[in-house]
């Protein structure tokens, strides 16, 4: 993987928690949140970067409650 490309999958991880956080502090959807969540999670599994796994497994924590109630 080129730099170029560790650095667009880097932006466009932070471009997906970006929207998270905006969906959060906008009380959105919970179906929007859980979209995003998904991203969030594809991430974590198919990154080659430990940097990425590590927020995205730092996010999914934060929101596994709402994941739980979701899978309900």
């Amino acid at each position: 993987m080129t730099n170029t490309d560790k650095q667009n999958e880097v932006n466009l991880f932070f471009q997906i928690a970006s929207e998270l956080r905006r969906a959060e502090r906008e009380n959105a959807d919970p179906a929007e949140i859980l979209e995003l969540l998904d991203e969030v999670e594809a991430y974590h599994k198919n990154t080659s970067s430990a940097f990425i796994r590590e927020r995205c497994a730092d996010l999914l924590r934060r929101h596994e409650s709402l994941n739980t109630a979701a899978a309900r």
